[in-house]
């Protein structure tokens, strides 16, 4: 085990822990499901894990993510409430966890100022985390999200996802991903390879990223022009402003 994961584990108290509580997984697993029983509290060490639920409509919603060093809010408030599951946990890369019993967890929580402290602040976090997400897939639109998504998950100007992953990032469907993703082709904003996606103006997407002053309900379509190589696609535009009004910022 890393000497990070030592210093946090001596930090909230866990440090001489069976080694039966250090529970690994590969990239792939499903760590829970809706409607599992919550058994054990988890607290990652090494790796990412993504929180999703999928919604009526079939497509998946990511909710937010842990990184090493992160309690889960939603495995917390489950354990502390003997509730099963309402979403599931995917790990996006290997994995290593500290998964505590339930007994164990709660007695922690009684006895421990620091190992409470850990816990509650992450969930705190977890949870502005999810309102954020809330205000953003009720008030943004698409497009706004996409340019948004593909910048936060850009290395050297190349994202590593599919139109699915991106979707779920967002909150959208794989189809609207793809739609609005071609005429940033065609106008060479951005090369679309299997699985993977060149960033080619980022100067456009990092204006559109920050476009939050008209809400979802606002958005209008136009036309491409004939240049744009294909009259019939509409894709999601800003209205125009009236002078004098300034576009805010979204953090």
């Amino acid at each position: 085990m890393g000497e990070g994961n030592q210093e946090l584990l001596k930090h909230i108290g866990c440090e001489n822990l069976p080694r039966t509580n250090i529970v690994p997984a590969p990239a792939g697993s499903v760590l829970f499901r809706v409607g599992d029983s919550c058994r054990r509290a988890l607290i990652l060490l090494r790796g990412r894990v993504r929180v999703t639920r999928v919604s009526p409509s079939g497509h998946e919603v990511v909710l937010y993510r842990l990184s090493a060093g992160a309690a889960c809010a939603i495995t917390t408030a489950c354990v502390l409430g003997g509730e099963p599951y309402p979403v599931d946990g995917h790990a996006e890369t290997d994995v290593v966890a500290l998964a505590l019993p339930a007994s164990e967890f709660q007695l922690r929580l009684m006895r421990s100022e620091s190992f409470r402290d850990f816990i509650f602040r992450h969930h705190a976090q977890h949870l502005n985390d999810l309102i954020g997400r809330i205000e953003s897939l009720t008030s943004e639109r698409v497009d706004v999200r996409l340019a948004r998504c593909l910048l936060s998950r850009a290395i050297d100007d190349h994202v590593t996802a599919t139109h699915g992953q991106l979707a779920a990032d967002i909150g959208s469907a794989r189809e609207v991903v793809s739609r609005l993703l071609k005429p940033l082709e065609r106008q060479q904003r951005v090369r679309l390879r299997r699985n993977s996606i060149d960033l080619l103006d980022l100067a456009f997407l990092r204006s559109l990223a920050s476009d939050v002053d008209a809400p979802a309900q606002r958005a209008v379509s136009r036309p491409f022009s004939s240049t744009d190589g294909a009259s019939n696609v509409n894709v999601a535009t800003t209205p125009q402003r009236s002078p004098g009004r300034t576009c805010t910022s979204h953090s």
